[in-house]
Order: C-alpha cells, then sequence, then structure tokens
C-alpha cells in the first residue's frame, strides 16, 4: 500500500513538473514546445490524479492556481522592505542633473547603470519560502499593501514553485503586472458586443482585477507580470542589477528581455532614444525607462532620500498631449490651506481618459505662461498620471480670453489670503476653514494614517453640513444617535463605523503623528519623530536644534513642526484627541526580545551578512533609529567593509565601533 502511495505521488509530481516547464516555456519565454491539446491531455491527467487521491494535492500544483475562496476583503501585509517610489527626469539636463548627485554621492567615476522599460502596471510583491509562492501583495503606501495572495496565484507567469535550489529560504520578489494591449482590446471588443461599456485603458483595467474579491474572475483576464528586483533577501544578495535578474531567470521569473547594461550616461541616452522610437511597438504600455546603479553595495552607499531611492530615476517620454478649451479657473483649498487653481476644461479624450480638469499649479504658473479663460490650450498627462496644462495656443486667441488673478479672501471661508515672500503658494491661514477641515479629515482617517473604514468624501461633507465634526477630534464624539440621523445611514453601517473608530485608536504613535496633517510631515518623516521622541510630550517640548538631529528633518520641516506645536487651537486637538485614548507614545519592545530602544546607529561601508535595507529595517523593528551623519547623539558605528569617513569621524568622538559580527552578538544578549 505504501509502495502504491509513493507511485502516485512521484507520477503526479512528474506531471507537475512537466507542466511547470511547459507554463515557462509559453507564458515567460513565449517559445511553446507542444500544443494546446498535448497540455490539456497533460494536464487532465494530473487533474485526473488528484481528484481520485485528494492527499496528493500540493500546494504549488498547477491545478491550484484558482483553488482559493472568494474574499469579502483584503487583509493588510507589511512590506519588510518597503517598495519606493521612484523620482522622475523628463530631459536630458535633468537627467545629467541627477547623474552629477549620484557621482557626488558616491564619490567615485564612472558609474555604470542598468536600464529598464518603466512599464505603466500595477507594482506587487511576491513572498517565496522553501521556492515556494506563500504570499502576494500591492504596494499600498509603501509600507502597508493588500494581501492578495490568492489573486495572483492565478497570474500563470508567476511561478508556484522555482526551478532548482539556488535560493535562499525566504525572499521577496517585486514586479509590475501588467494588462497586454491585445489581450485588452479582446475584452473590450467582448463588453462591447455584450452591450457594455468597454474599460479605459490597461492599467486601470489590471489594477481592478487585482481587487476582485472572486479570484475566478481575476483567472478570466489575462493578466501578465515582469518582475525587476528583490526585497527582504535571506542571505547575500547578488553584487548588481544584471546579475540578480539573471538569476531570477535562472529560477523561473519572467524578466524583461529588453533591460540592457549601460557603461556611462550617452549609453543611457541612447537606450532612452531607442525606446522614445519604439516603445509603441510593445504589446504593453510604456511611459518611459528606469535608469538604476548597477552596483548593490553602491546604491547602499548611496542611499535614498525620504520614499525615493536616490540610486534611481525614471527617465520618463514626451507626455502625450491633447487641445481642448479652458472654460474657467477654480481655487482649491488644501488641508495646510494652500489655494491651488486648477483648469476647468471641455472635455477631451486623452490616453484613454476623459479630462475634464487639471492642475495649473500656482499664480506664478499661470501668469509666466499668459494662460487665459477662454484660451484653446495643449494639456498632458504627466507620468500618464496628472493632467496638467502646458500651455495656450496664442495664435488661435480670439480677444475675448480673460486674465485671472487668486482671489484676495478665501472662496471657501472668506478669510484674508496671504503670500509671504519666499512662498509661490497664496494660503488661507483660517485655521476653521471649512475647505481646510474637509482635506484634514479626509487624510486624518485615510489608511496611512487613523484607517478608518467607511469615511468616504461623501460622509464627510455630511459631517460637516450637519455640524457633527468642525475638526478631527470630533470624530471621535460621533455616537450611534448622530450617526443615524445622516441621511441613508442604516444601524450596521453605524455600528462598523464605530467599531472602526475605536480600532483607530491602536493605530501607531507614527500614524498620529502623520495624521494630524502637519505641513511638510509625510509618513517617512512622522515615522522619524516617533522613533527619535518617546510620546508626545517630548516632541512638544523639541527645539529647532533637537528637531534637527533627527534625519531627514531640515529647517523647513524643523519650523513647521515648531509652528504646528505652537498653535493654541492644534494644542487643544490634540489634547482632546490624547483624552480619547490615542496612541501618544513610542511602543514599547516586548521585554523578551532584544530592545534597542533610544539607541542611535550610524551604519558605513559595504555589508556582507545583509544589505543596508535590511540593517536598518531590523534596527528600526528593535526600536533603535538610523543617522545619516556622525553627531555626538550616535551611539555606536556598525561597519562594513571599506568604510568611509565616518569611521574617521566616530573615532575622533569615541563613538564606540562595531563590527557586523559584533553587532549580530549585541543581537543575542538580553
Amino acid at each position: 500500500m505504501s509502495s502504491d502511495r509513493e507511485n502516485i505521488q512521484k507520477t503526479s509530481e512528474k506531471l507537475r513538473d512537466l507542466i511547470r516547464i511547459h507554463d515557462f516555456l509559453y507564458y515567460v519565454e513565449d517559445n511553446p514546445k507542444i500544443s494546446d491539446a498535448e497540455y490539456d491531455g497533460i494536464m487532465n491527467q494530473l487533474r485526473k490524479i488528484e481528484s481520485d487521491f485528494p492527499w496528493s494535492i500540493t500546494e504549488d500544483s498547477p491545478t491550484q492556481r484558482v483553488g482559493g475562496k472568494r474574499s469579502e476583503r483584503f487583509a493588510s501585509f507589511t512590506h519588510l522592505i518597503p517598495l519606493l517610489s521612484l523620482s522622475n527626469v523628463f530631459n536630458n539636463q535633468e537627467l545629467v542633473n541627477w547623474h552629477n548627485r549620484i557621482e557626488k554621492l558616491a564619490g567615485i567615476t564612472p558609474i555604470t547603470y542598468y536600464c529598464e522599460l518603466k512599464y505603466d502596471g500595477v507594482a506587487v510583491s511576491l513572498t517565496y519560502e522553501n521556492g515556494i509562492f506563500v504570499k502576494g501583495a500591492t504596494r499600498g503606501d509603501g509600507v502597508q499593501g493588500e494581501d492578495i495572495t490568492t489573486n495572483l496565484r492565478t497570474i500563470k507567469s508567476i511561478p508556484l514553485k522555482l526551478v532548482g535550489d539556488s535560493f535562499p529560504e525566504s525572499f521577496d520578489v517585486r514586479g509590475e503586472v501588467i494588462f497586454p494591449k491585445d489581450k485588452f482590446e479582446i475584452l473590450n471588443k467582448d463588453r462591447v458586443a455584450r452591450g457594455e461599456d468597454p474599460y479605459a485603458n490597461p492599467r486601470n483595467t489590471a489594477a481592478g482585477s487585482l481587487r476582485q474579491m472572486d479570484p475566478s474572475v481575476v483567472a478570466s483576464r489575462p493578466l501578465d507580470i515582469f518582475v525587476y528586483g528583490i526585497g527582504a533577501f535571506q542571505g547575500q544578495i547578488p553584487s548588481t542589477q544584471e546579475k540578480i535578474l539573471e538569476w531570477l531567470t535562472d529560477v523561473g521569473f519572467k524578466v524583461n528581455p529588453n533591460n540592457k547594461l549601460a557603461k556611462d550616461l550617452d549609453q543611457v541616452e541612447n537606450y532612452f532614444d531607442e525606446w522614445v522610437d519604439r516603445h509603441q511597438e510593445l504589446n504593453y504600455d510604456c511611459d518611459g525607462i528606469v535608469v538604476k546603479v548597477n552596483d548593490i553595495d553602491l546604491r547602499d552607499a548611496i542611499g535614498s532620500l525620504g520614499r525615493e531611492p536616490r540610486w534611481a530615476t525614471a527617465y520618463k517620454f514626451p507626455s502625450k498631449t491633447a487641445v481642448t478649451r479652458l472654460v474657467g479657473i477654480g481655487v482649491n483649498v488644501g488641508r495646510t490651506g494652500v489655494l491651488t487653481p486648477y483648469a476647468k476644461l471641455e472635455p477631451v479624450n486623452l490616453t484613454g481618459v476623459t479630462i475634464k480638469s487639471a492642475t495649473l499649479h500656482n499664480q506664478d504658473y499661470i501668469t509666466d505662461n499668459d494662460i487665459r479663460v477662454g484660451d484653446l490650450v495643449s494639456i498632458t498627462r504627466a507620468g500618464d498620471v496628472i493632467p496638467r496644462v502646458v500651455e495656450p495656443l496664442v495664435d488661435a486667441r480670439t480677444g475675448n480670453e480673460t486674465g485671472f488673478n487668486m482671489p484676495n479672501e478665501c472662496p471657501s471661508c472668506n478669510y484674508p489670503i496671504v503670500r509671504e515672500d519666499n512662498e509661490s503658494a497664496h494660503r488661507c491661514l483660517n485655521l476653521n476653514c471649512p475647505s481646510r477641515g474637509n482635506h484634514l479629515l479626509r487624510h486624518f482617517v485615510s489608511r496611512g494614517a487613523m484607517d478608518i473604514d467607511g469615511v468616504g468624501e461623501n460622509l464627510i461633507s455630511q459631517f460637516i453640513k450637519e455640524g457633527l465634526v468642525e475638526n478631527i477630534a470630533d470624530i471621535y464624539d460621533l455616537t450611534n444617535e448622530k450617526l443615524l440621523s445622516l441621511d441613508r445611514m442604516q444601524e450596521k453601517s453605524a455600528t462598523n463605523l464605530l467599531e472602526s473608530i475605536a480600532r483607530s485608536k491602536d493605530r501607531p504613535f507614527e500614524a498620529v503623528i502623520y495624521s494630524l496633517g502637519i505641513r511638510h510631515v509625510g509618513l517617512e518623516t512622522a515615522r522619524l519623530l516617533a522613533n527619535n521622541f518617546s510620546n508626545v510630550d517630548v516632541l512638544l517640548a523639541a527645539t529647532r536644534e533637537t528637531l534637527l538631529e533627527v534625519p531627514g528633518v531640515g529647517e523647513v520641516v524643523g519650523k513647521a513642526i515648531l509652528d504646528w506645536f505652537e498653535d493654541e487651537n492644534n494644542l487643544e486637538i490634540l489634547n482632546r484627541l490624547r483624552g480619547s485614548g490615542l496612541t501618544f507614545n513610542k511602543t514599547e519592545s516586548s521585554p523578551t526580545e532584544p530592545s534597542m530602544q533610544g539607541t542611535r546607529f550610524a551604519i558605513t561601508g559595504s555589508l556582507q551578512s545583509m544589505n543596508r535595507a535590511q540593517l536598518e529595517s531590523m534596527i528600526r523593528e528593535l526600536g533603535g533609529t538610523i543617522a545619516n551623519n556622525i553627531s555626538g547623539s550616535v551611539d555606536y558605528l556598525i561597519l562594513g567593509s571599506s568604510p568611509g569617513s565616518k569611521l574617521t569621524k566616530a573615532e575622533e568622538l569615541s563613538i564606540k565601533v562595531l563590527t557586523e559580527a559584533e553587532f549580530m552578538d549585541m543581537l543575542s544578549k538580553p
């Protein structure tokens, strides 16, 4: 009996291996070796065995790609290594400027780059353990994404089991899910034939597909993927981007065949010029190229700025444009009081999207470009996303066009508008301005902030209209009775909303700081503040000098923080939030785990046991903080090979220097 079981297991595994080989040839290399009928025959054999002997089914079996249950809601997923956003350059001079900054930061020349196409898709992270695909997530805000494992399993170019055994116990792969253009056209033709509206563009359709609750719907969409890098990685990663992608190809991933090594900036430009001319030949949307420093150790030395890696940038193709009529200019008031003019346009289709409005940035932009109401204007989608007015068609003017000036009073609250000498922005300083409050409330409940589900733009408008919520602290005074007084609010919805509000009280200190809407304080700066100040009282007592010691906090950010905490209205709201039970202190590490609470580290040189991002993530998880420069506030300098000037300065200041081994020993001690 045992022998029969072993034979069944061996036979099913051989069939699985054979299917994986042909899946790779068909979906990754686009080079099928057998007919569809032969492939179906092999798959049917495997299905028959697994049907007769359910115990033989494995999680990585090709038959299990659409085996998940329908989901009611996606769970949150935390990326061990954040998925960073890319900076953009739009012309040769901007690329040269970026290159010059890289050379200055690296301290060496020449620098070898790796060039890749920038696909217009959906960024995802794939986690593998012992060569098996176990978890997949959206990018989200770069730190928190959504667990869409079941949906990603349906994409046949994502291997469920890797080839060979040359991979670490656990690692993450970064990629971009795309909807091929030819298959998108077929999908839209089928929808039109059924009397349904066609989808707007492949990128949005790919994103919508991945957020389907029913994986069988996702499986019906011919999604594809290109992988372009790795995230968290147990062990020594390959030394260059080129070698990383070679290794990913070897173990079964689909890597774009058009990537290319560039030994200097001229070769980067040649690559860009080639694909400006050829990108329409591609079967997927592509809006530029990505230029990366090839050497991984050099990347660690160059580092990141906030949520953007300094060592990579996106070089965008010239944007597509359209011409339409500017019929009016409106003004939005943001949560920090900045007035932003926007163009009201006659609707026009641009890259598959109907555009009715576009940004005009500020008064200086309108004046400098002589943009007038009534003009025919050229518009583009910056990065193929945000519509923007490029220029007026001056020769088409009739003489009836009118100029525009920003109002002297806030269009929302009639408060006088000010413009500081060193700023281009006009600003409403009224903290009780309804528009500021509306935007701040939307920010406060957003996922990166207090993550309160069920509070959308329409509900916030109702809150304000009915006088239930005037500022963010009022959220925690909402009751079941107050909510049920609103139009179309049902008992279950009110209960769910109150439960979500209650859960938000457990959000970490950094999320609370971010939720306050302090000018210039994004998620990354909020995290740095939470790591450097043990509670809100310590932060309140911070001086300019103390704030400037925090990595990433400069004069502008520091002044914005001090200004916010000096305002009595803000302090009143802060105290009300504190009284509502929000988390206003850094969460202490578990006493059973090694703790680096309050310990400050700097890093120099090339690491051997892990990359710099992994080390920084480990330190932060244990309560420590990272310093970009050496000062008297640094407790330890972690020393890699080929250290820089940080070592000399650390020795001058008598700062303790740790090798990687000594640092790991520190972790093992209670």
